[in-house]
């Protein structure tokens, strides 16, 4: 009895990750809705288009943001991404996208002295069924949206 018991008591601690391996795969469609994104742009540094640029896009949740995708800019500065993703939004929250670059495209001012900064968009709501969001040109020298990273 006492070995029936122990063994029950081992696949019961072992149950939430057969359940939490599983369930991605077959629940998503289910209990959670589909979202999608679908965005274009163009940086510029100081004018000029940024070649190499790595655009990343981020569904922003309450403990770890998602990663979805990522694309490089062009010799003309342009990039283009676009996939989905299946989220159950928390209560009071809703589902954010958001683009994401740092980039070196930095004032050197007696505040900064030439650090990485971070670029960080949030996608309109209004675009998240796959509509395609045209961020236009954004020019990176001394964007107000800047976040500069000097540690």
């Amino acid at each position: 009895m006492a070995s029936f018991g122990l063994m029950v008591a081992i696949y019961m601690v072992n149950l939430p990750s057969v359940i939490s391996n599983w369930l991605p795969d077959v629940m998503p469609p289910i209990i959670a809705p589909k979202y999608q994104y679908s965005i274009k742009g163009q940086f510029k540094c100081n004018g000029a288009p940024m070649n190499g640029l790595d655009v990343k896009v981020y569904e922003e949740d309450p403990v770890e943001d998602d990663f979805l995708g990522s694309d490089r800019t062009g010799s003309d500065g342009r990039f283009a991404l676009s996939g989905e993703d299946y989220e159950v939004p928390t209560p009071g929250d809703s589902v954010k996208f958001y683009v994401w670059v740092v980039h070196g495209c930095v004032p050197k001012t007696p505040g900064n002295t030439g650090c990485p900064a971070e670029f960080k968009y949030t996608i309109p709501w209004q675009y998240y069924n796959g509509k395609l969001f045209d961020l236009g040109t954004v020019e990176l020298w001394n964007n107000k949206v800047n976040k500069y990273d000097c540690r």
